[in-house]
């Protein structure tokens, strides 16, 4: 196989899997971010409101994107003809999860200067940096509940009640892995939040590997 077949191939299962996974999450994620000027103020903002918006409402896209990795499989169908092909499957989770990590970046970037454009008052690189990383993790904590029921309903619901949990609680049980830490001045959270994510997206997909083995 030549390099620009090898190539091809590479773009093939990007084109795929994004029509499959992400193209219709996309979709959610940007619905849901066109609907909460309606219901959230957006408009000059101070640090802090700024923060709440960002933190509480758009990381939410982490989980619309995040979550639903492993999702297609999940089908007896899908899953036979997946398990007969020559192609890790770790590859091609790999690949949804740059996709959705990339998409993520961009709708959290293109939120934030929207704001920033409406004169809200906020260090705009810091802000967009601090709202990935709140989004990826939220969405990491539904992918690795998700990878160990085997059930994406149930990864929607791991990380659902992680943001409750840190809305209602603030930082008392989560610690260091508090996804709100800018609405209350602080960002070394964040820091926590990328190993975190690291962490629990590796093990996600060591565990859906160790899965396939068994089976």
């Amino acid at each position: 196989m030549t390099l620009v077949q090898r190539w091809e191939n590479r773009l093939d299962l990007v084109k795929a899997n994004i029509k499959l996974v992400t193209l219709n999450n996309i979709g959610v994620a940007a619905v849901l971010l066109f609907i909460l000027p309606f219901i959230q103020g957006v408009e000059n903002l101070d640090p802090v409101s700024s923060a709440i918006c960002l933190e509480n409402y758009v990381s939410v896209i982490g989980i619309i994107l995040l979550v639903p990795i492993f999702a297609p499989e999940e089908a007896t169908e899908i899953n036979e003809i997946v398990t007969s092909k020559s192609m890790s499957q770790c590859k091609i989770y790999g690949v949804r999860i740059i996709i959705g990590l990339i998409s993520i970046f961009i709708l959290v970037t293109a939120f934030t200067l929207m704001l920033k454009h409406n004169n809200c008052d906020f260090p705009l690189l810091k802000y967009i940096l601090g709202t990935f990383l709140s989004a990826i993790f939220l969405g990491s904590v539904g992918l690795f509940t998700s990878a160990i029921s085997g059930s994406t309903i149930f990864g929607y619901m791991g990380s659902i009640v992680y943001l409750i949990l840190n809305i209602m609680t603030k930082n008392k049980y989560v610690g260091k892995f508090y996804i709100m830490s800018m609405g209350h001045k602080g960002f070394n959270e964040k820091y926590w939040l990328l190993a975190g994510s690291v962490i629990l997206i590796l093990i996600s997909l060591i565990i859906k590997f160790l899965k396939r083995k068994m089976q």
